[in-house]
């Protein structure tokens, strides 16, 4: 049976494994935002995310994931070398996806809320309460 991989949020004591997994993955060349500060500066941005993937405590993968509140970005996908051609980049790949959908809508809540939208059966239907007030004007 084949340990369990686990992808979630990195954590601030596992930044420094998420850069030697880069090295050591020799993915991408190394920028200056390749450090505990920058990665730090990511993870608690909004619009940040780092997740890792977790083969019996051991950190085997990751993905950063932006959102800059117009496009969703996906960089640094990285997986060791000996744990490549099982899926984990694949499954970075989905879950980073996700939680950038995630992000886009709860942004896209926010923004409709402030026009005076709401979600309703699939569609914008504006509020009464707003519609009142830009009639009222």
């Amino acid at each position: 049976m084949s340990p369990e991989t686990i992808i979630r949020p990195a954590r601030g004591d596992e930044l420094a494994a998420v850069l030697r997994l880069w090295q050591k993955s020799g993915v991408t060349t190394p920028s200056v935002t390749d450090s505990i500060d920058g990665l730090t500066r990511l993870i608690s941005e909004p619009g940040g995310i780092l997740l890792v993937a977790i083969i019996d405590g051991q950190i085997v993968g990751s993905v950063i994931g932006g959102w800059d509140g117009w496009r969703g970005n996906v960089y640094r996908l990285a997986v060791t070398p000996e744990y490549r051609r099982r899926g984990i980049a694949r499954r970075l790949v989905v879950e980073i996806s996700s939680a950038l959908i995630r992000k886009v809508l709860r942004d896209s809540r926010r923004m409709l809320t402030v026009l005076g939208l709401t979600v309703s059966n699939s569609s914008w239907v504006p509020r009464s309460s707003c519609v009142s007030a830009l009639a009222a004007g």
